[in-house]
């Protein structure tokens, strides 16, 4: 068949694909009517076709079936328990046996901000073993959104959930950031109730946002390898009557409660007579022994132990069978209650952090019926919350309150308030800004109108005088926004180093806040500037919340709607075998609005190289020397011990001993933490100085924090530390240790850096304070 030219010389063509089309048509002899009307319809039957292609193509996507993902459970915090604003884990089952990698969840920050926390999945020993068991963690800055689980095999997204956070039923219950929670890993009911149970039988009336939560263990595989994930865990209880249980608990989990319990945590063991085995070398529990395990011991009475409990009761009538109890010899720690020569109750210091162990095994029939055990668990696990914050009074709740209107209940809000400041952000009046809107409407009003039609008498002027009073008040609105905000980021920081002369070991503490005058994308990490440091084996940089239900805080349940793009938290692990040796994370591609702050929370672990030399024993008191280990002096210098401080006159140079008898001033803890001063009327009497909830002094917070409960707590604040109460080392006086507490005025141990940069100069604030845990003798030749 030929070729019609009249097609392809046709000046009325569309394309030459219209042209081709045509041509097969016409080769299907198409009617001599039909042919006379394709020029006019050439067009039309190309755009039909091309459609129909179209149509067909997305039908069948729709029609085949999408790439099957991988079905899978999990479990968000602990038992369903979410706490806001801190790192929590993510336990995962599935029943695919296809392995899986990495791991990608995504939730609102506390600036409503999208925050991706990214890394490598650990499988654990679960308790299902027909079951493949993972864990991941995040952190939740919001009571609404959505939490994003994506599971990874070989960079690949092979499943994924999205779990609706005010969804009913969605399987976790998200609790207050300032809610103190309490872990039992108690597997065997006493006398009929849950360990869980009877501790929870303790809370009297509180505020909800106070609530303590009560949590009972039978997985222990849902504890976190990755430490970080038990930042909101005040208390750890573990008894040891199932021993095949501890036993195959993964090594891992042991080393990552370890690891808790040395950066701040709080750890109660009680062992069982005749599981003692656990606490020998090699077993499971032997890292938080504190002494030589012997085996059994018999404990004949029970005086010392109803004292302790306040007891009418006794455990041991007269005559009676005597209790078996674990032996131990070679005690690291203080005893803080024996009986006949047997410990019952020792008290270590482990890094920062501090293990209670119990050798009474609260697991017996005999121990869990006596009419003293409640108040004995009570004591126990009180440690590190005053039975004040836990047993809160409606009074107290009412106390508390009465600073809501700051917008904050917790000490780490009260924080965020000279984080807020910059020196170089000026604030302008809202009567400047009214006034020169007034000035606005006055001039292109009757300013132009007299000024035109009455004096000049050309009103067709006002299409010059209209825009250049425009143009002029928006450049004075330009100039006064540029003279009040700096040229650059600005960065405020408060840093709380903590030294550990007895392990060497170094823990960091940095509250910052980066203010930001141009729209940009940056990546935050920290490291560290000091001599002092070795090396840095974790570091996390995160976002920092507000607790509470406040303006800004994190409980606020205002959405603003606003779409923001997300950044990334990505997780970088080292391994050595199996066991983890370090975690870092930083932030990337975090979009910095326009006059925006970034409240940001740092901590980081190493070891130092601090040649730490102080010579301190107990006679009738503390006295000896001791020495600023650094290079450069300190300042604002204390030492605490017990329920003392000795306040160090004038500075301490470097390399230079002190002497707590001629060169300090000795005063009680709670004297110098509430400023307790004399009355002017009455020489012999002496008041508190009110804490100030407006107070805006970085230090004298700070001061607070670190030693909140000796300091009276909220009775004297009126303020919770629920939020960071890690940082708070008042039970650590007790435990045979004194704090060297110091300010180095232009030294930082560690340093934002921006983009991978410097920003020493970026700073407008830092403030850095040192603590030194140093050893005290107690032996009996100190006190000859």
């Amino acid at each position: 068949m030929k070729t019609n030219p009249e097609c392809c010389d046709s000046q009325n063509a569309a394309s030459e694909l219209s042209c081709a089309v045509s041509e097969k048509l016409i080769r299907f002899h198409i009617p001599p009517t039909f042919k006379t009307a394709m020029p006019f319809r050439r067009s039309t039957i190309c755009f039909l076709i091309l459609a129909w292609c179209l149509a067909f193509s997305v039908a069948s996507a729709q029609d085949s079936d999408p790439p099957k993902q991988m079905e899978f459970d999990c479990q968000v915090g602990f038992l369903g328990k979410a706490k806001l604003g801190h790192w929590l884990p993510i336990t995962i089952e599935t029943d695919s046996a296809q392995p899986l990698t990495d791991f990608r969840a995504t939730a609102l920050d506390g600036d409503d901000t999208p925050s991706i926390v990214s890394g490598k999945l650990f499988k654990v020993s679960g308790g299902n073993p027909d079951r493949a068991t993972y864990q991941a963690w995040t952190q939740i800055g919001r009571t609404y959104g959505s939490l994003i689980i994506e599971l990874l095999a070989n960079e690949q997204v092979v499943a994924s959930k999205t779990i609706g956070l005010r969804e009913p039923g969605n399987g976790f219950e998200i609790v207050s950031s300032t809610a103190p929670m309490i872990l039992t890993l108690a597997p065997i009911e006493t006398g009929g109730r849950s360990l869980a149970s009877i501790i929870e039988s303790m809370t009297l009336i509180g505020d909800d946002e106070n609530a303590m939560q009560i949590l009972e263990l039978s997985d222990y595989s849902t504890l976190p390898i990755n430490w970080y994930a038990m930042q909101g865990v005040e208390t750890v209880l573990i008894t040891t009557s199932d021993m095949e249980k501890i036993k195959s608990v993964d090594p891992r989990i042991w080393n990552s409660l370890h690891q808790w319990v040395s950066n701040g945590g709080h750890l109660v063991i009680s062992a069982s007579p005749e599981n003692s085995e656990l606490c020998q070398p090699g077993q499971a529990l032997h890292q938080f022994t504190p002494g030589d395990v012997t085996g059994s011991a018999m404990m004949n009475s029970s005086r010392r132990i109803e004292d302790f409990s306040a007891s009418r009761e006794q455990l041991i009538p007269r005559g009676g069978n005597p209790v078996p109890i674990v032996g131990i010899e070679n005690v690291d720690g203080q005893v803080a209650l024996q009986q006949d020569g047997q410990p019952l109750i020792i008290r270590s210091a482990v890094g920062f952090g501090e293990i209670d162990f119990l050798t009474l095994d609260l697991d017996s029939e005999r121990i869990s019926q006596w009419g003293g055990f409640v108040k004995l668990v009570q004591q126990m696990v009180q440690r590190r919350a005053s039975a004040e914050e836990l047993l809160q009074s409606k009074t107290e709740a009412r106390r508390g309150s009465a600073v809501r209107h700051y917008g904050y209940r917790d000490l780490v809000g009260q924080l965020k308030v000279p984080l807020d400041q910059f020196s170089l952000l000026k604030f302008i009046p809202f009567m400047l800004i009214a006034t020169l809107i007034g000035l606005y409407i006055l001039c292109i009003g009757p300013g132009d109108f007299f000024l035109l039609n009455r004096l000049v008498k050309k009103p067709e002027l006002t299409w010059i005088t209209f825009p250049l009073i425009t143009a002029l008040f928006c450049g004075l609105a330009w100039w006064i926004a540029n003279y009040s905000r700096p040229k650059s980021i600005q960065l405020n920081q408060l840093e709380v180093v903590d030294y550990d002369s007895v392990s060497n070991r170094v823990r960091g503490t940095t509250w910052a806040n980066l203010y930001s005058p141009n729209g940009s994308t940056a990546d935050l990490g920290m490291r560290t500037t000091h001599s002092s440091i070795e090396k840095v084996d974790s570091s996390v940089v995160t976002w920092l919340g507000l607790p509470g239900d406040g303006l800004g805080g994190m409980k606020n349940q205002a959405n603003p709607g606003l779409f923001r793009s997300g950044y990334d938290s990505p997780f970088e692990i080292e391994l050595e075998g199996d066991e983890v040796t370090s975690w870092n994370s930083s932030i990337e591609n975090v979009s910095l609005q326009v006059s925006s702050t970034k409240p940001l929370f740092v901590q980081w672990h190493g070891d130092s190289q601090v040649g730490f030399n102080s010579r301190l024993k107990v006679t009738d008191r503390l006295e000896g020397t001791f020495v600023n280990p650094f290079d450069v002096p300190l300042t604002n210098c204390r030492l605490f011990f017990d329920g003392w401080v000795y306040v160090v006159r004038g500075s301490m140079a470097p390399g230079l001993p002190v002497d707590l008898r001629t060169e300090t001033t000795e005063k009680t803890v709670k004297s110098l933490m509430t400023r307790r001063t004399q009355t002017e009327k009455e020489s012999s009497r002496s008041q508190n100085l009110p804490w100030d909830p407006t107070d805006t002094n970085m230090v004298r917070i700070a001061n607070m924090m670190m030693f909140y409960q000796a300091g009276g707590g909220q009775e004297y604040t009126g303020l919770t530390h629920s939020f960071h109460r890690f940082i708070d080392m008042s039970p650590n006086l007790k435990l045979q240790r004194a704090i060297l507490v110091g300010e180095l005025k232009k030294d930082t141990i560690s340093e934002l850096t921006i983009n991978g940069e410097d920003s020493s100069e970026l700073y407008d604030t830092k403030k850095t304070i040192v603590r030194i845990v140093l050893p005290v003798d107690f032996s009996e030749d100190s006190r000859r």
